[in-house]
């Protein structure tokens, strides 16, 4: 297998046998650091009512710029619904207290922006979807000025492709007054049927679902990544990076406070048997958080650093070493990530011919022209900061 392009998040790579050890984030970055895209998904399907916003033409801009760019999975929709506005009578029975919002049949997810979010004290907003099929729940509740407390916000998504909204609030308050809010768009994903990964990966993709490893030190380090879903439509990959609870991703991933507060962050989404099918968003996190701060960015090197103030997901899952190292020609290594935001995979044997000595995953070059006709000519380095690579054989 030979991939090229990929980079921190959404593949992390591995040498065996090193230790979970505490590191310490650097101040500064190594210089020179090439930077590539993630695989890229363009936009389908009936866009009738969509926003402004094509996927298609964005991604070919990117694409002529050789700029990176995260999975677009989804689509956004204009809308305009209010606490008053849906026709929903609030103060009615049962029935009429939920609001009941779907915009593409079949979609893998949906979400919602909010222009306005403000409950007085005693109000909620309970937000739901259909339980999955092992019986999780979809729900969760938004109070106050809703997510971080930022009034304006795209919501944590459900994997279905309708919502459902209920407002409640204590005895003595009116819902039309008191629970303030303005949904002005919904992002309704899509499944990507055949992936276009031209240029992207060269040669046969070795990639195989995290619980085969099951057991082994690979599979226990791979519990620190994660899947991203960014502002209701792009999905990218990120790993936790220190015990404080820092995750790095990529800077077009995630380039600003606003994108790091609209990121769902899922742990552990996998698939649960080594040969069940795997596809974009199949099989949710055991773990998923709302947003994080973000503390820096560097779109030059292409990282994004951002932590969780009110979890302690590095308690659970673990966290990644940074190695601040050139590579090591013909050293063993692995790579862990969500590509093409797929339930998590690894890639750790290899079908490519100069790795048949072994059948596991090699550096075999430090230095390497790409392969693909959307790639850059320029050679392929180790990333020290990431201990990740932009081109693998």
């Amino acid at each position: 297998m030979k991939l090229v392009r990929l980079l921190l998040a959404i593949n992390v790579v591995f040498r065996p046998g090193l230790p979970l050890a505490h590191a310490q984030l650097p101040q500064e970055v190594p210089p020179n650091r090439l930077r590539g895209p993630l695989l890229t998904v363009a936009a389908h399907g009936n866009t009738n009512n969509i926003k402004v916003q094509d996927n298609k033409q964005e991604r070919a801009l990117e694409e002529e710029d050789e700029l990176p760019s995260p999975d677009i999975v989804g689509d956004v929709f204009s809308t305009l619904i209010t606490q008053t506005g849906y026709g929903a009578d609030l103060d009615g029975d049962d029935d009429d207290k939920i609001l009941k919002i779907s915009f593409r049949e079949g979609a893998t997810y949906t979400t919602l922006h909010f222009r306005q979010f403000d409950l007085a004290a005693g109000c909620t907003m309970k937000i739901s979807g259909k339980d999955l099929p092992d019986g999780t729940k979809q729900q969760y509740k938004l109070s106050g000025k809703g997510r971080m407390n930022l009034e304006t916000f795209w919501t944590q998504h459900v994997k279905d492709d309708t919502m459902f909204l209920e407002v409640r609030c204590a005895e003595g308050l009116d819902p039309r007054k008191d629970a303030q809010f303005e949904i002005d768009e919904v992002a309704a994903g899509f499944v990507q049927e055949d992936e276009d990964t031209a240029g992207i990966i060269c040669g046969n993709p070795d990639f195989e679902n995290a619980i085969c490893y099951t057991g082994t030190t690979q599979y226990q380090r791979g519990r620190a990544v994660a899947r991203l879903l960014v502002n209701g439509i792009s999905l990218c990959t990120g790993w936790l990076a220190s015990s404080s609870n820092h995750l790095i991703t990529n800077e077009h991933c995630i380039k600003s406070h606003a994108d790091a507060a609209n990121t769902d962050f899922e742990f552990l989404a996998e698939a649960p048997a080594c040969g069940t099918p795997n596809c974009q968003l199949c099989h949710p996190g055991q773990f998923k958080i709302s947003g994080a701060n973000f503390l820096r960015a560097n779109a030059d090197l292409d990282y994004a650093l951002v932590q969780f103030p009110n979890h302690n997901p590095a308690a659970t899952y673990g966290f990644l070493e940074i190695d601040n190292r050139v590579g090591i020609l013909n050293e063993q290594i692995y790579m862990v990530s969500h590509p093409a935001g797929r339930a998590k995979e690894f890639v750790i044997r290899s079908t490519h011919p100069q790795d048949a000595g072994t059948g596991f995953c090699k550096l075999n070059s430090l230095f390497e022209p790409a392969c693909g006709i959307i790639v850059p000519s320029y050679g392929c380095k180790w990333f020290l900061f990431t201990r990740a690579f932009c081109h693998f054989q």
